[in-house]
Order: structure tokens, then C-alpha cells, then sequence
């Protein structure tokens, strides 16, 4: 139980390509059965070393691991799969959308901090904001 709320775990091995900087994203995805047209990602937390949350996501990156297994555990929120159907989302993704996951962090924790230093959110994007990205995504029902 977290904050009195019981919680599913999911357990991931994920194997790291040695000898290259990877980085990863993690999602949840819910659907309502009765309507599969209803979408939307639900908050995952994680103990695992090495995570970083933005959002509904987490992220990481492969500095502590190259080249080997590293386990990860995801939590949320139980729900009941006779009602949703659930989705775990893995995602390869590009340096440039971790830069820019992790400059929103600490932008939006320096937000509303005076004390804090300005915060640059990353950008590839010549002459403007936001990124062009990439990613290879791998998911899993959850029954």
C-alpha cells in the first residue's frame, strides 16, 4: 500500500545494448472494457534506482547498467482487469526526448521557487521550441 492505496507491481528485465548511451520510457495505459475508445495513462510510480518521473511517466537511463539485466519495478493504482484492460508501454526513446523529460523536472520544480536558477527546457528544434523525436515501443497486455 502506498498513500493507503493498494498497488499493482510490474516487473520488467530489461536487457541494455552495451557500448551505447540508451534511454527508456515507461507508461501504463488504461482502457474501459465497456468503451474502447476511452484512453488515457494512469500514474506509475517506481522505487527502482535510476527512475525519474515526469508525469504519467518514468524514465531511465542506462549509465548504472550498460550492457546488462536491469530489473525494474513499476507501481499503480490496483485496478480491476474484468473492467479495464491494461497496458505496460516500454519505450526506447532518443537523448533529446530524455533532455527534455528531464529539463521539464527540474523546470517545473523550480516553477515556483524564487531562489531557484532559470531553468532551459531542452530544444532540437532550430529557431523555435520542442523536439523532434523518435522511439520503438514495446507493450504488454495485462490480464
Amino acid at each position: 500500500m502506498i498513500e493507503g492505496k493498494e498497488q499493482d507491481i510490474y516487473k520488467i528485465a530489461l536487457q541494455d545494448e552495451g557500448g551505447i548511451d540508451n534511454y527508456y520510457e515507461f507508461k501504463l495505459r488504461v482502457t474501459y472494457k465497456s468503451d474502447p475508445n476511452s484512453s488515457w495513462y494512469d500514474y506509475v510510480k517506481s522505487y527502482t534506482p535510476y527512475m525519474e518521473k515526469v508525469e504519467e511517466s518514468q524514465y531511465l537511463k542506462d549509465d548504472a547498467f550498460d550492457g546488462e539485466t536491469y530489473h525494474i519495478e513499476l507501481l499503480s493504482n490496483k485496478r480491476d482487469t474484468t473492467k479495464y484492460e491494461l497496458k505496460v508501454e516500454v519505450n526506447a526513446i532518443t537523448r533529446d526526448k530524455y533532455l527534455f523529460a528531464k529539463t521539464l523536472i527540474a523546470y517545473t520544480i523550480a516553477q515556483d521557487n524564487p531562489f531557484a536558477e532559470p531553468v532551459i527546457v531542452h530544444t532540437n528544434v532550430e529557431n523555435g521550441q520542442g523536439i523532434f523525436s523518435l522511439q520503438n515501443t514495446t507493450e504488454w497486455i495485462i490480464e
